[in-house]
C-alpha cells in the first residue's frame, strides 16, 4: 500500500506543479480517504491538499489542511522529514 500511495502521492504532485489542479486534488482526496481508512492519517497528503485548495482560492479548506498537517504530538516526522522519506524510497 505504501509504496502506491506514494506514487499516487507524486503523480499528483506532478499534476500541480503543471497547474492541473482538479486532476491534483481528485488524487489527493482520493489518498486522504485510504489513508483514514487505513487509519494513517499523512501529513505530506494534508500539506498538498493545503496547497492545492489555496491554488484553487478556497482560504477556509486550505486553513482545515493546514490544521490537520501539524502533527499531534511532539515526535511524528515533519513534511520535510517526509519529503525526504518519499525521496529516498522512490530512488531505491
Amino acid at each position: 500500500r505504501a509504496r502506491l500511495s506514494l506514487f499516487k502521492s507524486m503523480a499528483a504532485w506532478t499534476l500541480r506543479s503543471m497547474n492541473r489542479i482538479d486532476e491534483s486534488l481528485e488524487i489527493q482526496l482520493r489518498l486522504e480517504k485510504e489513508c483514514a481508512a487505513a487509519n494513517e492519517p499523512d501529513p505530506y497528503v494534508f500539506e498538498e491538499l493545503e496547497a492545492l485548495y489555496r491554488a484553487k482560492g478556497n482560504e477556509e479548506r486550505a486553513r482545515h489542511y493546514a490544521v490537520l498537517r501539524k502533527p499531534p504530538v511532539q515526535g511524528l516526522a515533519t513534511t520535510r522529514t517526509t519529503h525526504y522519506i518519499y525521496n529516498s524510497y522512490l530512488c531505491k
